[in-house]
């Protein structure tokens, strides 16, 4: 067993590790950085990144048989599932490999193993080759989070899987049960169904993406069932059993029990903050009702010396989040007075369409009291989406009537992803619908979308009728 010195010690390398890292180095901190799997953690090796790469394929694969209408016929397009999925893997490897030369070039050391803190300012770091002993001024965790498993169906890597498997799986199957109808299982199953695996998704609530407006999750349902997916609302898994290779399902719809057959069940029903075997509770961390740690404006625990960021201080869980609060931790730490004060946290779905949303949407605006006014312009009447044969979606403002202060923006549709940034930045900088309506956006471009809507909302639209006042 070793023993040594630290500065400061952060625990898991995803992005909010890695980003703590490169920021605390950047500040003249000695960094050690202790991640027991892969640099890059969940989102960069199992989730954010081989997911966009699956469902990029998937969609390059469906648009290749709907291109007739813009006069190209393609025939014998045939999908070769292993040199797709080597692809993903090269994609993966090749940003592990960047994260990489960045600790390096940053002098950030990095140590592959399971790290637990033994102390005020100590922790064990246990390897397969040894066992270390480190004290440090301050750490940071960032350990992430891991996907709930349902109690009756415990993740086996064959039959019932997570998003970590899905996304590694050597062969596609002939059919998939999705449970839960989030973010992950609606991105999933639009990629699987593309690729011809007759996908099932079976939700609780009364619509897909809870979490969104059901005027914005419309067009991806029935997106879905186009493409052969079975969207069951308002359902439960009461049971699945193996027998014979296959998994029968037994599912409570609205209008009766169900079942179906398939070749894997895959659980996406949220995820939950990974800390057990950190021990925090040895220490007296403070934790939420859900085990999430508890931090200040400063990701500062209840023990001065400790920091935390990412998943693992709770939802949402976004990668893009991480970094802004590794970010404040690892400057706080470092004596700097950063606090978390970000007024625009984008959400996106990759699906088809994909979704995007800024701030709040009309029914959140108004249960908050606001008398809003909102602004709309379709895809369909889009110069440049019409050219893309991309006319699915929509963007939709959200102001308050009396200051015409932009309060949320929702974009569907064809790069929505791409195109909340925009609408962030006018949230981030508290501009109003006429600041950024005189914004001139370049002609044709899906951009314009998002100024039409804005100039809508305030009764000035270029291309569309304006609404009686």
């Amino acid at each position: 067993m070793s023993e040594g010195q630290g500065d400061l010690l952060i625990i898991g390398g995803g992005p909010a590790g890695y980003t703590a890292a490169i920021r605390a180095a950047q500040l003249g901190r000695r960094v050690t950085l202790v991640e027991e799997d892969k640099l890059g953690g969940e989102c960069t090796n199992y989730a954010c990144i081989p997911s966009k790469a699956l469902i990029n394929v998937a969609h390059h694969y469906a648009r290749s048989g709907s291109l007739r209408e813009v006069g190209i016929e393609i025939s014998g397009i045939k999908l070769e599932w292993a040199r797709a999925q080597a692809w993903k893997d090269q994609v993966v490897a090749r940003l592990v490999k960047g994260l990489e030369y960045l600790m390096s070039g940053y002098g950030v050391e990095v140590v592959k193993g399971r790290a637990q803190l033994a102390g005020e300012r100590r922790a064990t770091i246990s390897s397969e080759r040894e066992e270390r002993k480190i004290q440090f001024r301050n750490a940071i965790l960032a350990t992430g989070s891991e996907p709930i498993e349902l109690p009756f169906l415990r993740f086996d890597g064959r039959h019932v899987i997570s998003s970590k498997e899905a996304v590694h799986l050597a062969e596609l199957p002939r059919s998939l049960l999705i449970v839960g109808g989030g973010a992950v299982g609606i991105e999933l199953g639009t990629a699987f169904s593309k690729l011809g695996v007759k996908v099932t998704i079976v939700e609780m609530m009364p619509h897909i993406l809870p979490g969104f407006d059901a005027d914005l999750v419309r067009g991806v349902h029935d997106a879905l069932v186009a493409s052969g997916a079975e969207v069951l609302t308002r359902s439960q898994l009461l049971s699945a059993e193996f027998k014979e290779g296959t998994t029968a399902a037994r599912v409570q719809t609205a209008d009766g029990i169900v079942e179906r057959k398939v070749d894997k069940v895959l659980v996406s029903v949220g995820r939950r903050p990974r800390v057990r075997g950190l021990g925090l509770q040895e220490l007296g961390v403070g934790l939420s009702e859900k085990g999430a740690v508890k931090v200040d404006r400063q990701m500062r625990t209840n023990l001065g010396w400790l920091y935390a960021a990412g998943d693992v201080v709770g939802p949402p869980f976004l990668a893009h989040k991480a970094y802004a609060e590794a970010h404040v931790a690892a400057e706080a730490a470092s004596g700097l007075p950063s606090e978390l004060g970000y007024r625009a946290l984008p959400e996106v779905v990759f699906s088809d369409p994909e979704i995007a949303k800024v701030g709040m949407g009309e029914e959140e605006a108004r249960a908050k009291g606001h008398e809003v006014i909102t602004g709309r312009y379709p895809f369909s009447a889009l110069g440049r989406a019409l050219t893309e044969a991309e006319t699915q979606g929509f963007a939709k403002v959200v102001a308050d009537r009396t200051t015409h202060r932009i309060l949320g923006v929702a974009i569907v549709g064809a790069r929505a992803s791409d195109l909340i940034a925009e609408a962030a930045l006018a949230l981030e900088l508290g501009l109003t619908l006429e600041d950024l309506a005189l914004v001139v956006h370049a002609h044709p471009t899906l951009p314009e979308a998002l100024r039409e809507a804005v100039a809508s909302a305030a009764g000035m639209p270029h291309h569309q009728l304006r609404a009686r006042l």
